[in-house]
C-alpha cells in the first residue's frame, strides 16, 4: 500500500471496506440479489463503471446497473450498489473484479486490484401455478400447459429435464 503525500498530508489509498456477498461467504447467493461493495473513503462516481468493476460469470460479464452512494455508516463513507439486468445463472461462480482505476473522491485509487467470487443457488422458484391444475383428470391429450412462476426466468433453462409432464393412463 502507497501513500501519497499531498500538501503536508498523507492521504490513504481507497480501500474497500466490505462486500456482499464475498468470498468468505460459503453458502450459495440466490440469484436475483445485488452485489454491494463498500468503501473506507468516498468513491469517485466518474471512476465506477462495468470496466473499474467487472462483474463475470464464465469469463463473461453481466450486465447490470451501478449506483453511487455516499453515506457513512460504521467504518465506510460510501458503497456501491449493482443490480444485474436479469437474474444471474443458477449454480455458478461469479466473480468481482475491482481495479485500481476506481478512485475516492480526492483521487486516491484502489490500493490493490480485488478479486471476489461466490456461488449461485440453485432454485429460487417458488411452487408454479399450472394451468390445468396439477394432478388434474380427463385433460385432452392435446391441452396447452401453462406454468406461471413467482419469479422472472431463463427461458433457456425450461427443457425436458427441468420439467416433466406424465401422461397417467
Amino acid at each position: 500500500m502507497h501513500l501519497k503525500r499531498r500538501r503536508g498530508f498523507f492521504i490513504d489509498p481507497l480501500i474497500l471496506f466490505y462486500a456482499s456477498p464475498g468470498s468468505e461467504e460459503l453458502e450459495e447467493v440466490q440469484v436475483d440479489r445485488k452485489i454491494l461493495m463498500y468503501f473506507v473513503q468516498e468513491i469517485d462516481v466518474a471512476t465506477v463503471n462495468a470496466e473499474t468493476m467487472l462483474i463475470t460469470e464464465d469469463g463473461i460479464p453481466i450486465p447490470g446497473t451501478f449506483v453511487t452512494f455516499v453515506a457513512a455508516g460504521e467504518g465506510w463513507k460510501s458503497y456501491v450498489e449493482f443490480t444485474p439486468t436479469n437474474p444471474m445463472s443458477y449454480n455458478k461462480e461469479i466473480v468481482v473484479a475491482l481495479t485500481t482505476s476506481l478512485k475516492s473522491t480526492t483521487g486516491q485509487p484502489l490500493a490493490d486490484r480485488i478479486i471476489l467470487s461466490f456461488l449461485t443457488t440453485g432454485e429460487i422458484i417458488d411452487n408454479p401455478v399450472t394451468s390445468p391444475e396439477g394432478g388434474s383428470e380427463y385433460v385432452d391429450a392435446d391441452s396447452t400447459i401453462t406454468f406461471t412462476f413467482n419469479r422472472s426466468i431463463n427461458p433457456a433453462t425450461v427443457t425436458t429435464s427441468s420439467v416433466r409432464v406424465h401422461y397417467i393412463e
